[in-house]
């Protein structure tokens, strides 16, 4: 009787599994940095929105936000991050109320 380790397929099998952890540690561990921090950011600048909208109001808040001039990249990028963020407490609390139910 053989132990099903002492097959040749075992190195290959031991290979592709190395080749599955190179692969989301190279690719797969940035993207979710870069997603997550740009959900950060976004979280963080609905902060700030909000707080200009106490201090300030909402007309100037909102005048803030706009993208406009030749900063409009960051401004659009900006307000996909708060989109992005939007999203993302949205679907944890959603998850939430649905894991309580």
């Amino acid at each position: 009787m053989t132990n099903p380790a002492d097959t040749e397929e075992e190195p290959e099998l031991r290979l592709a599994s190395r080749a599955g952890d190179f692969v989301f540690s190279v690719v797969v561990r940035p993207l979710m940095l870069v997603f997550w921090s740009f959900a950060a950011w976004g979280s963080f600048w609905w902060c700030l929105f909000l707080w200009r909208c106490a201090t300030a109001g909402w007309p100037a808040a909102v005048e803030s936000a706009t993208p406009a001039g030749r900063d409009a990249a960051w401004g659009y990028l900006n307000l996909a991050g708060a989109l992005l963020a939007l999203v993302v407490w949205g679907l944890l609390a959603w998850g939430t109320a649905a894991r309580r139910r």
